[in-house]
């Protein structure tokens, strides 16, 4: 059976739901009213731990299966690299948006008489995001606005680029398919999910 990469990382996922949502019972309580009903009962507990093995080991391997045939897929068709593209793209603005680009400075100050005459004006107001005026040093806002004018048209360049990479990785992944091994199809369907 051949599904594109889109469904067959749906169904890898849904495998994986399906070995995460596996009740596990270790211990049972058993009525000793009936001898003969309460060894049936144990072993039926007991069975039932064994299905569950099985089940594991089932799921797992179809779920690996799929996920081995994706990454062969991805590599052949580019698509890991595009994947690596869109998380730096991703993180290139993470990081750039944690610049606070309201605090802009002024104009840098012309010279030593401009910097004492700010400083002394300083003294005389209480509130003033270009300096802090404590024992002699003053803090300057550096951010200026061509430097937030580069971190927008970054962001910006990096957004139109990841919903370029959303767009070819779709594409990518409606084309191209894999083929899944009778063993995995035959799991999906003993757990319905196809």
């Amino acid at each position: 059976m051949q599904v594109n990469l889109k469904k067959a990382s749906a169904l890898a996922k849904l495998l994986s739901a399906e070995l995460h949502n596996t009740g596990f019972t270790m211990s049972k309580s058993i009525s000793l009213d009936s001898p003969e009903k309460a060894v049936q009962s144990a072993q039926k507990a007991s069975d039932s731990i064994w299905n569950t093995i099985e089940k594991i080991e089932e799921v797992t391997a179809a779920m690996f299966f799929i996920r081995k045939e994706l990454s062969v897929a991805n590599a052949k068709y580019g698509i890991n690299v595009l994947l690596s593209e869109y998380n730096e793209a991703k993180e290139v603005i993470k990081m750039l948006q944690r610049f606070d680009t309201r605090l802009i400075h002024q104009p840098l100050i012309s010279g030593p008489d401009e910097l004492e005459q700010r400083i002394k004006s300083k003294a005389e107001r209480t509130n003033s995001d270009e300096f802090n005026y404590r024992s002699g040093t003053a803090e300057v806002v550096v951010m200026s606005e061509d430097h937030a004018q580069s971190i927008k048209d970054i962001v910006n360049s990096k957004k139109r680029r990841l919903r370029e990479i959303d767009e070819a990785l779709l594409e990518l992944n409606l084309a191209n398919k894999i083929t899944l091994s009778d063993d995995v199809v035959d799991t999906l369907r003993e757990f319905e999910i196809i």
